[in-house]
């Protein structure tokens, strides 16, 4: 993820909001050793990261949190037909301090994502293309969060 910050450092910097973001970003990535105990300081404890993990990647990245839900995509490689990995990986933010990987079950075998989360001055024709993909995965999340709201 460092070497995918590093190397694209001017679209980082506009979507994290600068400089300053980019450099607390890559220090809270960088580790000395993964065999050491990693501080809390180093966790990965909000959705700053979710556009640099879709893209390293190459795949949909769902944050699941209590505030907020919201779907990363891909913007340097749009969905390749053949490959057999499109699916997104969906990540649950427990307890304020952990990512989990939580088990859905498919609705007509989908899974439900949330709304796209992007800077419309940044969203490429590869994002597009990610959202064409997982139209089906959209209509539905938008589908539930209706039928909800009208059991309130």
């Amino acid at each position: 993820m460092v070497k995918e910050v590093e190397g694209n450092v001017a679209t980082y910097s506009r979507l994290q909001g600068g400089d300053d973001s980019i450099k607390k970003i890559v220090t809270v990535l960088k580790v000395t050793k993964i065999s050491n105990w990693i501080p809390p300081a180093k966790w990965l404890n909000k959705m700053d990261h979710g556009q640099i993990m879709s893209n390293t990647f190459g795949r949909p990245v769902v944050s699941l949190l209590l505030e907020s839900c919201g779907t990363f995509l891909p913007s340097a490689l749009g969905p390749q037909e053949h490959d057999p990995v499109l699916g997104a990986v969906f990540l649950l933010h427990v307890n304020g301090n952990h990512w989990v990987l939580p088990d859905f079950t498919a609705v007509d075998g989908l899974k439900p994502i949330p709304p796209v989360l992007a800077s419309g001055k940044t969203t490429s024709q590869k994002t597009q293309g990610w959202k064409a993909h997982h139209k089906k995965e959209l209509a539905l999340y938008n589908k539930e969060l209706k039928s909800q709201n009208k059991k309130k």
